[in-house]
């Protein structure tokens, strides 16, 4: 792997990721306004880019432009900016998790009933016979060279025949970038929560997600499994957090 490019790739799509972040950070901010002072929504606004900027370079490489995946990553470091700077001012990562959930929400709202109606058709297709098996290959190739290490090492899944009762088809990581970077930077005990945004977009797509296990929550693996039109099923030990199971509990 070229390693000039593993180091600046990030930098040179700067300008681009920036643009990105400006567009989310708005919708941190909304959420942040429900419970503090325009004072120190402005403050942590301006200390969450602050630290955003300053993660870039330290983003893990893995494929750039040639992995769907790398918008994943680079998206989920804007929320690892934000988790770094409300440790920072000590709020308990439970605390932090509510905020991110709110976040989450905020995020699947923004998006436009027309766009969502596309994604979860065109999701609803590909896993239709006989685009299924097209679709299934492409997992399968993509797969395969993440085995073989042509993205990072820290970066492979593997795919999981469904028996077409309990589940389509599967996917097992058994490395992820997110994760790592998250146990990098020092606040590895926020991660599993982020990793809880699949069951949004699951719901969204149609996906039918169940999971028991992710590697941010210290197992061996992340088994997503698969069911056209099934209600995602959180089956982990990490769950949701509302605000007021939060205020009950933790206040």
């Amino acid at each position: 792997m070229d390693t000039k490019l593993t180091h600046n790739y990030y930098l040179q799509k700067k300008s681009i990721i920036i643009k990105n972040f400006d567009k989310n950070i708005n919708l941190f901010r909304k959420v942040l306004s429900t419970q503090l002072d325009d004072r120190l929504t402005n403050k942590i606004e301006k200390e969450v880019r602050q630290e955003y900027e300053s993660l870039l370079p330290n983003i893990p490489f893995i494929g750039g432009d040639k992995n769907r995946l790398t918008k994943n990553l680079i998206d989920t470091t804007i929320a690892l900016a934000f988790s770094k700077v409300m440790k920072r001012y000590n709020y308990p990562t439970e605390e932090i998790a509510v905020f991110l959930f709110e976040i989450m929400k905020e995020t699947f709202n923004s998006i436009p009933k027309v766009k969502k109606f596309l994604i979860r058709s065109l999701m609803f297709i590909l896993l239709t016979f006989p685009f299924n098996i097209l679709h299934r290959k492409i997992i399968k190739r993509f797969a395969k060279k993440s085995q073989m290490g042509i993205y990072s090492d820290n970066f492979m899944l593997y795919f999981i025949e469904g028996d077409g009762k309990e589940f389509d088809f599967g996917i097992d990581y058994t490395a992820c970038p997110i994760s790592k970077f998250w146990r990098e930077q020092g606040v590895e005990e926020i991660s599993p929560y982020i990793c809880l945004y699949d069951y949004y977009s699951s719901k969204m797509t149609g996906t039918g997600l169940v999971r028991t296990m992710t590697l941010a929550e210290g197992f061996e693996k992340c088994d997503f499994r698969f069911k056209r039109g099934r209600k995602p099923q959180n089956k982990q030990r990490t769950q949701i957090i509302t605000r007021e199971t939060f205020n009950k509990q933790f206040s």
